[in-house]
C-alpha cells in the first residue's frame, strides 16, 4: 500500500519535481550530478526536491493517519 500511495503522490507532481526527487533519493544520484545532468543549478534542484518532500509529507501523513 506504502508504494502505491507513493507512486500516486509522484505522479501527481510535475515532472521536473518527480526527476529530481526519484534521481536524488530513489536512484541515488548527488544533487550536483542531477544539475550537470539537466544543465539546471543546484539551488533549482534543491527546491525542486523540497516542493516533492513537500507534497510526499502531505501525501503520505493520510496514508499513515488511515492506519
Amino acid at each position: 500500500m506504502f508504494w502505491q500511495t507513493l507512486m500516486e503522490a509522484l505522479d501527481e507532481m510535475p515532472e521536473n519535481q518527480k526527476d529530481a526527487f526519484v534521481k536524488s533519493e530513489l536512484e541515488g544520484l548527488k544533487l550536483r550530478e542531477i544539475a550537470a545532468e539537466t544543465g539546471e543549478s543546484i539551488k533549482t534542484i534543491t527546491s525542486r526536491k523540497s516542493y516533492a518532500i513537500k507534497h510526499l509529507r502531505k501525501r503520505l501523513k493520510e496514508l499513515y493517519d488511515e492506519l
